[in-house]
């Protein structure tokens, strides 16, 4: 009869143990759980950064498109510009050309109106 208690005190006390070490691995199941989730939230929020780069990165890249479109528009511009300079320098070449060649005629009018 001895005998029997003490084996049943020692699976009395082997069951407490048993639940004692269940409840520690509870607590560690919850705090890895907690982890986990904290994780989860973390990598979401560095997501979010993410997508808010990409779309800065998306951003900046059209404005730099519409900036070399500007850029070319402008320097489009500036040739024409100096296309129109040369013509109108050729053009004052041209009427100077006829200014003096006007007054060469004139020139050679006034001396056959002296020699008559």
């Amino acid at each position: 009869v001895q005998s029997m208690q003490q084996r049943a005190q020692a699976a009395e006390q082997e069951l407490e143990s048993m639940e004692q070490r269940a409840e520690a691995a509870e607590q560690v199941l919850q705090s890895v759980q907690q982890r986990l989730e904290e994780a989860e939230l973390e990598l979401q929020s560095a997501q979010q950064h993410a997508e808010a780069a990409e779309q800065e990165v998306q951003s900046m890249q059209k404005r730099l498109e519409e900036a070399e479109r500007e850029l070319q528009n402008a320097q489009q511009r500036a040739e024409t510009a100096e296309q129109e300079r040369q013509f109108m320098q050729q053009r004052a070449a041209a009427a100077e050309q006829e200014v003096q060649f006007m007054q060469q005629r004139a020139e050679t009018a006034e001396q056959e109106v002296q020699s008559m």
